[in-house]
């Protein structure tokens, strides 16, 4: 892929898509290594995608742990809405499993132990993460273990705005009362 010019940022590939947005991968003067430049489709650019995008920006940016991605920058007021990450490389738990089949013990251990951690950190501010699964949590070739995707993320600083009945998560990793759409709290992501 060709450098494409974004902003201050030298775009040089694209790392992946997500459900609301894509990922580049981009060159910044001044930074000593390429960070991750995650930008809202255009698609998706609603009043409550665009709210519900930053602001897991600048949750990532509040609450700051060794298993939660690095968040540079948070930027939705002019252009298109984006968020400057460090850049994760590895595979997600889901996509290990499927490559290398069973995981040794102590990894299984450590991944177990690091989202646990992270997750403990998240409730006792207040935030549950209520997405919770294979593919939200990430090895780096490193063996940093990390917890991702905080979007439908519950902060009391924050709220997340919902209409009666909406119900977000994944259905398979989703406690009973998430499913139901009632009132949850750290336990959901413990289900």
């Amino acid at each position: 892929m060709s450098a494409v010019t974004f902003e201050t940022y030298e775009i040089v590939g694209k790392l992946g898509t997500g459900g609301l947005a894509d990922v580049f991968e981009a060159e910044i003067e001044g930074f000593d290594e390429n960070v991750a430049v995650k930008v809202l489709r255009e698609s998706e650019r609603g009043g409550a995608f665009v709210r519900r995008f930053l602001r897991e920006g600048r949750l990532l940016q509040r609450l700051q742990h060794p298993a939660l991605p690095k968040c540079y920058h948070v930027s939705g007021e002019e252009g298109r809405p984006h968020i400057l990450l460090e850049i994760l490389r590895g595979q997600t738990l889901s996509e290990k499993i499927k490559a290398d089949g069973p995981l040794p013990h102590d990894l299984v251990h450590r991944i177990a132990a690091t989202t646990l951690d992270v997750l403990d950190f998240l409730h006792s501010h207040g935030v549950v993460h209520r997405d919770v699964k294979s593919g939200n949590i990430f090895v780096e070739n490193t063996g940093r273990i990390i917890l991702m995707d905080l979007g439908l993320a519950g902060d009391p600083v924050d709220p997340l705005t919902t209409t009666l009945g909406d119900v977000m998560g994944t259905f398979a990793y989703m406690a009973p009362e998430q499913i139901a759409g009632a009132e949850m709290d750290h336990r959901a992501d413990l289900y």
